[in-house]
């Protein structure tokens, strides 16, 4: 399959990087106080990315971008608990005490970088 036709079955990795330029645009501008914001830009990214996932039609093998990457079930199955274990722990910091006094855009961002 050419590149351009790849494209589609990369869309859920092209929203995590969106969110990922916004998240670090974001932690620019916001203040110490509410850099905690971008903790939510972030769910609503990996949110959307989930979707986007889930609504794409899942489909046998398929190489991509010249045959040097494969879009499977079991690699959708991977995508979804990475994003589930990124969400969790970004809702559960969100709500901790200790990081209240810190500036948080960056691990904010780190995180969804490990996606």
């Amino acid at each position: 399959m050419g590149n351009i036709q790849s494209i589609s079955y990369f869309i859920p990795e092209l929203v995590v990087i969106a969110t990922l330029v916004v998240a670090i645009i974001a932690d620019l501008i916001y203040s110490d106080k509410n850099s905690y914001k971008v903790g939510y830009l972030v769910i609503t990214g990996l949110v959307m990315a989930s979707l986007v996932l889930w609504l794409s039609p899942p489909e046998e093998t398929t190489p991509i971008f010249l045959n040097t990457i494969v879009v499977d079930p079991f690699s959708r199955i991977f995508k979804f608990v990475f994003y589930l274990a990124t969400l969790i722990v970004v809702l559960m910091s969100i709500n901790s005490d200790e990081l209240k006094s810190v500036r948080t855009g960056e691990y904010y961002t780190l995180m969804a970088v490990m996606v």
